[in-house]
């Protein structure tokens, strides 16, 4: 059976967002760094009508569990321009406002706009155009002072093999965390966690009472991470509209077949079993590029971390480094699965972090 309407009824917001979980779905002939949509003409050339994009979009987002996605390829002309643009066309219409976009896609990933700022919506859409046209759309962002004037592109590198890094963990509380690599665009919600944690925390983390967590601390650890020898995993979950980092943990190279771990989860998420969570994805995605091992620095006072690195490896050396520090080598052949460890019951864990 089917029932036919005129545009102004089927297009109508309010009749789109009575459909609940209603995903809009609809695509755009360029997208500028500042999230707005063009899907009617290239420049003063027009391929069709303004049409209906925006209503559905509305719909979508006034809709019960509904969101909208604009998909577009990264290029166009056989790879000679980028449809992920500093600025719409001259002459090109704006079919859809910034204010309007939820999801932008590619074939380079996923670009989450709603409720961020320029910077965060410029580093979420040059991480996926076309890795030839990165450099020069963050170099246009600098001009315009979307970003910070030393800040460093998004890699050249096709990282769609990082999605295969993606994963959740459901929590005893009913929440769920979703798990991914640490991106630029990630910044502004990388600080907040820091500013969020508590001073025994940071200087469990860092071994001194750090204060301040700025741009060029953050930059320069994300400038290390090439998600092979050096990697960051991030934990997110749901706070009303938008997603906040509760977790990180990260490894870098200390040498060709060991890396060094570490890792800080939030005082109002730690008991959770997510250290011992982070540890074990950490461990897979270091198998895979050839690492046979971890070392970590940790505070002798810090009980319950040694405890969630020795579930993990029973015969992990321990060795007293002087300055109140304990050097934790542990090699994955030892490796405890997790399955074994929560079977245990729930974890214990006070401060998961090194």
């Amino acid at each position: 059976m089917f029932y036919f309407r005129s545009s102004e009824f089927v297009s109508d917001p309010v009749v789109v967002a009575r459909n609940d979980n209603f995903v809009s779905l609809s695509s755009a002939l360029e997208v500028d760094l500042t999230g707005q949509v063009c899907t009617d003409s290239m420049g003063y050339l027009f391929y069709s009508g303004i049409g209906d994009q925006v209503d559905f979009l509305r719909g979508s987002a006034m809709s019960k569990g509904g969101f909208s996605i604009v998909a577009l390829p990264s290029t166009a002309q056989n790879g000679q321009i980028s449809r992920i643009v500093p600025h719409l066309s001259e002459g090109a219409g704006v079919a859809t406002t910034r204010g309007d976009v939820n999801f932008v896609i590619t074939e380079y990933g996923i670009a989450e706009l709603q409720g961020k700022g320029i910077y965060q919506r410029v580093m979420e859409l040059a991480q996926i155009a076309h890795p030839k046209f990165r450099e020069e759309l963050i170099d246009v962002a600098r001009e315009k002072h979307y970003i910070f004037s030393d800040q460093l592109p998004p890699t050249q590198d096709d990282l769609l093999f990082i999605e295969g890094y993606k994963s959740t963990l459901a929590l005893p509380t009913g929440k769920t965390i979703e798990f991914r690599p640490l991106l630029p665009s990630d910044e502004f919600s990388y600080r907040n966690f820091f500013y969020s944690l508590q001073e025994r925390t940071i200087y469990y983390r860092f071994f001194y009472k750090m204060r301040n967590f700025t741009h060029s601390v953050v930059q320069e650890q994300w400038a290390s991470v090439d998600y092979r020898k050096n990697m960051s995993i991030i934990g997110l979950t749901r706070k009303g509209g938008h997603k906040e980092i509760v977790a990180i943990g990260t490894y870098a190279e200390e040498e060709k077949h060991c890396a060094e771990v570490a890792f800080v989860v939030r005082e109002d998420f730690q008991g959770m079993r997510i250290g011992s969570y982070l540890l074990e994805e950490l461990e897979k995605i270091a198998k895979e590029n050839e690492y046979k091992g971890f070392t970590a620095t940790v505070l002798s006072e810090n009980a319950a971390m040694i405890r969630v690195f020795k579930k993990r490896y029973p015969h992990a050396e321990t060795v007293a480094s002087g300055g109140g520090e304990m050097n934790i080598h542990m090699d994955f052949d030892d490796a405890v699965g997790m399955t074994d460890q929560h079977s245990r019951g729930r974890g214990d864990v006070c401060i998961e972090n090194s």
